[in-house]
């Protein structure tokens, strides 16, 4: 059972878990840094300990959810990476499923997520 008021009256409504954007619903950035959107922390940290599974999502193709659990646990936003959404993990899964041999990557810091295919592939790194 949901612990918090807004948890309960979630609950009550047959909510059974909340999809979050990230990118300008949570944080957004500047040329050099991320802040919270206005009260997004404490809204996210409330539905948190009401017991409704949250999962964070975003269309976001230039941070790797490791680098989103960062910046939210920097910004005070306690999540799980296994909780964040993100397209490369996605694109990574539907390769492997459909056994997938060539692409490219525009990113070298999504290289890793593809190192264990067997696959051709080209980095092509944009500045």
């Amino acid at each position: 059972m949901a612990s918090s008021s807004a948890g309960l009256r979630l609950s009550e409504r047959g909510v059974k878990g909340i999809l979050c954007d990230i990118h300008g619903v949570l944080f957004d950035n500047d040329s050099s840094t991320s802040y919270p959107v206005k009260g997004s922390v404490e809204a996210f940290n409330k539905l948190s300990e009401s017991g409704i599974p949250i999962r964070l999502v975003s269309n976001e193709s230039s941070c790797t959810p490791e680098d989103v659990v960062k910046k939210c646990h920097k910004l005070g936003i306690n999540v799980e990476k296994s909780h964040i959404f993100t397209p490369v993990p996605a694109a990574y899964n539907v390769l492997r499923q459909r056994n997938l041999r060539l692409i490219k990557i525009f990113v070298s810091s999504f290289l890793l997520y593809f190192l264990g295919l067997e696959i051709y592939f080209e980095v092509l790194v944009l500045r």
